[in-house]
């Protein structure tokens, strides 16, 4: 999907349809931090009720000088039953020391850009309220909903500028 470049190299953003085989460092980052969606994430997939392979559905990574850094996924939202639904961003995380180098805006980019065309919007729960300033710049909205905290619409004349 391209190279970027960050202070720490080059990042680069893959869509793969297994799970990488160092998720685990990631995911006891995320523990760590107090965030429990990366043990849900490897599980749902693991279990096979989540694996981002239904339409319009997918899942991306990404890596700065291979190093695992950051995943994100698109899945449909199974809170919207709208006749053309809602997708929905799942499991975005970036590794602490990898923040503030854009992998969490390009990992968004790259999951707006399979949801446009597909989906009429898509939507989000945001795990904690300092992430509120990071989606909302980028073009999301809040909502007062007991399914989503955020959510943006597209249409297919949009320009995606994150």
């Amino acid at each position: 999907m391209g190279l970027q470049m960050t202070k720490r190299g080059f990042l680069e953003i893959s869509r793969v349809d297994q799970l990488p085989d160092d998720i685990e460092a990631l995911r006891l980052a995320s523990v760590d931090e107090g965030f429990e969606f990366m043990t849900r994430c490897v599980r749902e997939w693991k279990s096979g009720a989540q694996r981002f392979d239904g339409e319009g559905e997918a899942f991306f990574i990404a890596r700065i000088k291979g190093e695992l850094v950051g995943i994100g996924g698109l899945s449909i939202d199974p809170y919207d039953k709208a006749e053309r639904p809602a997708g929905r961003v799942r499991h975005l995380y970036v590794d602490e020391e990898a923040r503030g180098e854009g992998v969490g805006s390009a990992l968004l980019q790259v999951i707006l850009a399979q949801a446009k065309g597909q989906f009429r919007s898509v939507r989000l729960r945001r795990a904690h309220p300092s992430t509120d300033r990071f989606y909302q710049e980028r073009g999301f909205r809040p909502v007062d909903d007991d399914n989503a905290t955020h959510e943006i619409w597209l249409s297919p004349e949009q320009d995606l500028v994150l």
